[in-house]
């Protein structure tokens, strides 16, 4: 089988927002959460408000004396619960002092176990933050107080791939060169007298750090025990982490300690997982918080404990108050057993009461809440009352949606890209006081955080994915999905380096039968160094059929060779539909230019309608069309998500093609009727049709029939003036669709109809008549006088002779009824003068004689 691997950009290795590992060599999948506890000493330290823990932690570069080729908290899933007798593993380290001059860090560590043992079974694992491991030249302590044994050494711990880690590693049972005595199964043993030594004095290591790294990126550590005949498996609640804590940085939640109560406790400790159950009866799961309490003394809470009632004091992140839907509080009664079950199904782990917590922002308690009995451990604790036994709080922070989307939230707000790897963490408190609300119990504090976290970049928490048992370094395959008869399947998958080498992968159809496999496929880069890339798989498939039908379920699984993940990482797509050729021939016109046509090659395909948007359509082999008749060619169809194209041969049958003429009509006159039978659109077939005429929106009255023939009357036409070219006369564009006998063919064609003007609708155009308006004035006149010929009412000006001055003898009298006036004489001065006087006007009796005009 071919691999292709494909090498990631140098932006894609870009490391998510904490201190101690780094992310590009991958992160522990099924991560409990990072659990800080605070060690036994309070300190008159620099104020450190509580809510600094919820920094987010930053991507930090480690220095070129970095020891570690893998700082990763290594994925090796877990042992059964109730399995094993452990109940208590912690590491407790001295106070950081800046002004430390030593090259030392002194540390104990604790451990409990119910039942003696004496083989090498269980290895103690002990994880350092690298800004700090880089340094470390030998690790050391003296196994359980009393003993001769000789001091114990631990020894630094390899990947998968042989690279060294920040992991250290020693025996729990002391008879195994381990730490605690096998036989002892009473209190919570102490190997002592433990030595970090450095190459170079502490100051200088915290200096190069600096004090604002150290109060926002803290200086972790991890301690979790091992089970070699459950692969490496972690054993369930022995697993916790804290930090160093600096003096100066760090300080308690509380101002005071409660010394009436200062005796009874070792060390404290906070665990977290997210879990989905339906217990919870919340489909969305929860991050279960589990806070542990190591006993210096068989304490008892009704006999021992003072200033009574104690409270219960917790909180989280304030980043994950939007995402919490409800508290519960557990009663963790099968924690105490001899083989001790920290599940959430056991019945004796069991909800006790609902819990609530600040959720108003401005509020200095944002994220935290408390809560009392007056019968604490009747009611909600169970202290294991007069024995050894560690304690163990539970609190259940319900979710209001899924893991996953919390996740993608997360990417968004941090700018990380689907598929990237990404960390961050939730960080939760608890703590113990006694009835004043502010003295804490000794001991009792602890503060730790559940990680985010998605190495491979595929969607899934990691977590989730350990607690299926698959890796968390390869991610969910992606798969091209193919179509019906492919002969290969394209997929990828990312795959962390510590992916390591000999994964496979395999192609099933439907009926769970591989027909495909593909082996050795390697997390190295062309130098066959580790690395995190994404590879690209092509299977081949002999048999094509086997893929199955259109809908059929094809799956690619990963799996890992690593065997601590038995379950593969797996992705389903349907078999997509093939471009099929039509039955009947795709006709084509006789001498069709196909150079680049992709219309018809379009329809060859009957299924066409069914491909992907952005399919595209040519022809590889284009048929001839010179010579009529039927004939093939071969369609390329290139789907967007093929790299390859389908090659499919279709029939094709060429005709005479349809061939319309257009002929331009004479001149028409504007208001004369077009006469019948004036054809302008013709064609090679009798029974074409003409549809879908329009003229462009003038309402000219001009039209053409379904038979190709002019019609109309040209009327209302907008004229131009004497200067545009519309004066007299203007081009009607009329468009037409013709449609062929058979429907199949349509052309689109314009007819040119030239109108004439005819001002006075005399039946002559303007053209041809020297009279436009038909005021009676030639069109030249009125042009050479200045009025408008198109225009009745604009006639040219006439011009007016003086007559002259006229004498009216007599004029003015007076007449009286039945009484003569004298004559009245009109004399003009020349002679030649016309004289009309209206006779009408005149009263009765008196007259006008135009002879010698006298009235």
């Amino acid at each position: 089988m071919e691999k292709i691997i494909e090498k990631k950009t140098k932006g894609s290795r870009k490391k998510p927002r904490y201190g101690i590992r780094k992310l590009s060599v991958g992160v522990v999948a099924c991560m409990l959460g990072y659990f800080v506890f605070m060690p036994t000493t309070i300190i008159n330290a620099t104020e450190l408000k509580q809510n600094d823990f919820n920094s987010r932690i930053e991507a930090m570069d480690l220095g070129d004396k970095s020891s570690s080729g893998n700082t990763d908290a290594e994925n090796s899933g877990y042992a059964p619960n109730g399995k094993y007798s452990f109940q208590d593993l912690k590491f407790n380290p001295e106070i950081l002092d800046r002004e430390n001059k030593a090259n030392e860090v002194k540390f104990e560590i604790y451990g409990k176990h119910n039942i003696a043992a004496s083989t090498d079974n269980w290895k103690i694992n002990l994880q350092i933050d690298e800004r700090i491991a880089k340094y470390i030249t030998k690790i050391e302590v003296d196994p359980k107080t009393g003993t001769t044994s000789g001091r114990r050494v631990l020894s630094r711990k390899n990947d998968t791939l042989g690279r060294s880690t920040n992991i250290w590693q020693v025996n729990y049972i002391r008879s195994a060169n381990g730490l605690f005595a096998g036989a002892e199964t009473t209190d919570t043993q102490t190997a002592p007298n433990g030595i970090i030594s450095f190459e170079k004095p502490l100051n200088e290591i915290l200096a190069e750090i600096s004090d604002e790294k150290l109060a926002s990126d803290k200086l972790f550590y991890r301690i979790y025990l091992t089970s070699k005949q459950d692969n490496g498996g972690i054993v369930p609640g022995i697993d916790s982490t804290g930090f160093f804590f600096v003096n100066g940085i760090d300080h308690y939640p509380e101002e005071s300690e409660s010394l009436e109560n200062k005796d009874w406790f070792k060390h404290s400790s906070v665990e977290a997982r997210y879990i989905k159950n339906e217990k919870f009866n919340n489909k969305n799961g929860a991050i279960v918080v589990d806070h542990k309490i190591s006993k210096n003394q068989n304490f008892a809470y009704n006999t021992s404990a003072k200033n009574t009632p104690w409270y219960l004091k917790y909180g989280v992140d304030s980043r994950l108050v939007k995402y919490i839907d409800g508290i519960e509080l557990h009663m963790m009664s099968a924690s105490s057993s001899t083989t001790p079950d920290y599940s959430v199904n056991n019945a004796k782990n069991r909800k006790v009461a609902e819990l609530s917590i600040e959720r108003r922002e401005d509020n200095k308690d944002y994220g935290y809440g408390l809560i009392m009995d007056n019968d604490l451990s009747k009611n909600l604790v169970n202290f294991n009352n007069a024995l050894p036994t560690p304690v163990t709080i539970r609190y259940v922070y319900k979710l209001n949606k899924p893991m996953e989307e919390i996740l993608a939230d997360l990417k968004k707000e941090a700018g990380v890209e689907d598929g990237k790897a990404f960390g961050d963490d939730f960080q939760f408190f608890a703590w113990l006081t006694d009835k004043s609300q502010t003295s804490l119990i000794p001991n009792t504090y602890g503060a730790g955080f559940y990680r985010v976290q998605d190495i491979d970049g595929d969607g899934q928490t990691d977590d989730e994915e350990g607690n299926i048992d698959q890796s968390p370094y390869i991610g969910i395959p992606i798969i091209k999905p193919p179509y019906q008869g492919d002969k290969k399947v394209h997929a990828s998958v990312l795959l962390n380096e510590n992916a390591g080498n000999g994964n496979k992968a395999e192609l099933i159809n439907k009926n769970g039968e591989t027909i495909a496999t593909i082996s050795d496929i390697n997390a190295v880069d062309e130098e066959g160094k580790p690395a995190t890339m994404t590879v690209e798989l092509e299977f081949q498939i002999g048999d094509p059929s086997k893929l199955g039908d259109v809908g059929d379920d094809v799956t690619v699984r990963i799996i890992p060779s690593d065997e601590r993940y038995p379950n593969g990482e797996e992705a389903t797509v349907q078999v997509k539909e093939a471009p099929v050729a039509v039955k009947a021939p795709v006709e084509i016109s006789k001498d069709a230019d196909l150079t680049n046509d992709n219309a018809f090659a379009k329809k060859g395909i009957k299924n066409a309608n069914s491909m992907p948007e952005g399919t595209k359509y040519s022809w590889k082999i284009k048929p001839d069309t010179s010579k009529i008749g039927e004939k093939t060619g071969v369609v390329l169809v290139q789907v967007p998500d093929r790299d390859e194209a389908f090659e499919i041969t279709v029939p094709v049958k060429i005709i005479q093609s349809f061939e319309v003429t257009v002929t331009n009509p004479p001149k028409q006159t504007e208001g004369k009727k077009i006469l019948d039978g004036t054809k302008v659109i013709s064609a090679n077939e009798e029974n074409f049709t003409v549809s879908d005429v329009h003229d462009e929106g003038l309402n000219s009255g001009i039209s053409i029939d379904k038979n190709g023939n002019l019609t109309g009357t040209p009327n209302k036409l907008q004229w131009g003036d004497e200067e545009s070219t519309t004066y007299e006369e203007q081009t009607i564009k009329v468009h037409a669709i013709v449609t062929s006998e058979d429907g199949k063919t349509e052309k689109a064609v314009v007819v040119n109809v030239v109108v004439q003007r005819d001002t006075d609708g005399d039946g002559t155009p303007d053209i041809k008549d020297n009279d436009d308006d038909n005021d009676g004035v030639t069109d030249q006149e009125e042009l050479d006088k200045g009025s408008d010929p198109k225009d009745p009412n604009s006639i040219p000006m006439i011009d007016i002779t003086p007559i002259g001055k006229v004498d009216i003898e007599n004029e003015g009298q007076t007449a009286t009824d039945k009484t003569a006036i004298k004559d009245i004489v009109i004399k003009p001065s020349d002679k030649d003068a016309t004289v009309v006087v209206d006779g009408s006007k005149l009263p009765n009796g008196v007259t006008y004689d135009d002879t010698d005009k006298t009235i």
